[in-house]
This record gives structure tokens, sequence and C-alpha cells, in this order.
């Protein structure tokens, strides 16, 4: 505050700390520890309706 006595806190959060983000285990310092494969679900037919749509987009107006 010595620095910037001006500065008022208005506001405050608490945000929780997890364990895994995005395919990655930290450790409590936050550093990389391994990489975790993400896996997505399996939908049956959605390959066949994303080739359908991106067929739809390329088509001309």
């Amino acid at each position: 505050m010595d620095r910037f006595p001006e500065l008022a806190v208005a506001d405050r959060a608490v945000a929780l700390w997890q364990l895994k983000i995005a395919g990655h285990v930290l450790d409590p310092l936050g550093r990389h520890i391994r990489g975790v494969p993400v896996t997505f679900w399996e939908e049956p037919g959605a390959e066949q309706a994303e080739g359908a749509l991106l067929e739809r987009l390329r088509a001309p107006r």
C-alpha cells in the first residue's frame, strides 16, 4: 500500500485450486508433474454428421 496509497481493495474472491487442469497434473506449487490423456466420448453417427455439416458449409450459396 505504500507504493499506491490511492489504491483501495473493493472486492475479494476465493477460487478452489484444482489438482488436474486441462489434462495436466500439477504439484502444490502449480508445476506440471505429468500429462493425462483427455478422452472424449464416442457418439454413434457423429463423424457422419460432422462430414455432412462440413459439406453444407463448403457448398456455394
